[in-house]
C-alpha cells in the first residue's frame, strides 16, 4: 500500500506526537509552514537536597516541516534562509545548556536535480564559549513523495531514520 503525501505527512507527526509539542500551519517571514514541533528537556542530579547541585543539562529541538509540489533552489534556499535565522534566534546559551538542533523537513512531490547536492552542502554547527554553554546544530532532511527517497545534510542523518521508519508497516500487536 503506498502512502500519499497527506497520509505521510499525518504518520510523520503521530511520530513526533508523543515527545514533541506540534503547532500546526504557522509562518515565518511570510513562508508558511505545515508544522512545527518543539522538544524540552531538563535533567540533573544533587545530592540529598537541589541546592547541592552536582549537573544539569538542557537539551533543545526545533523541527520545522514544510509542504510543497516542487522543491526547487530557489525554494529551499528562501526557506534554508528564514528558518536558519529563526532556529538561531531560539537558541539560549547559558551554563546548563547542552545543545539545541534545528531541524527543517521538507516534504515535496518533486524534487529538482541540483537541491540534494545543496542539501548536502549546508551545515551550521555553532559552539558557544568552547562548547561549555553547549552547542547548536542545524539538520536539514527532504522527502520526495513520488520517487521515495531521502535526501540530508551530515547533521541530518538522524532525521532519515525517522523518515525511515514512517513509511515501514506498522505491525499490529496481539
Amino acid at each position: 500500500m503506498e502512502l500519499t503525501s497527506d497520509e505521510f505527512f499525518e504518520r510523520l507527526l503521530l511520530s513526533y506526537s508523543d515527545y514533541f509539542d506540534i503547532i500546526r500551519d504557522t509562518s515565518y517571514k511570510d513562508l508558511s509552514v505545515a508544522a512545527e514541533a518543539a522538544f524540552h528537556s531538563f535533567s540533573e542530579k544533587y545530592v540529598l537536597v537541589k541546592k547541592a547541585q552536582l549537573w544539569a543539562a538542557e537539551a533543545h529541538e526545533y523541527v520545522f516541516f514544510i509542504r510543497t509540489g516542487h522543491l526547487d533552489e530557489e525554494t529551499f534556499r528562501t526557506y534554508n534562509d528564514a528558518l536558519l535565522e529563526e532556529g538561531l534566534s531560539r537558541v539560549e546559551p547559558k551554563k546548563d545548556h547542552m545543545y539545541t538542533y534545528v531541524s527543517v523537513v521538507f516534504l515535496a512531490e518533486s524534487i529538482a536535480p541540483e537541491v540534494p547536492k545543496l542539501i548536502k552542502k549546508t551545515r551550521c554547527h555553532r559552539d558557544y564559549r568552547m562548547s561549555l554553554y553547549g552547542w547548536m546544530d542545524y539538520r536539514i532532511a527532504a522527502y520526495d513523495c513520488t520517487s521515495k527517497r531521502i535526501y540530508t545534510n551530515w547533521a541530518g542523518r538522524p532525521l532519515k531514520q525517522t523518515l525511515l521508519s514512517v513509511t515501514k508497516k506498522r505491525r499490529k500487536h496481539k
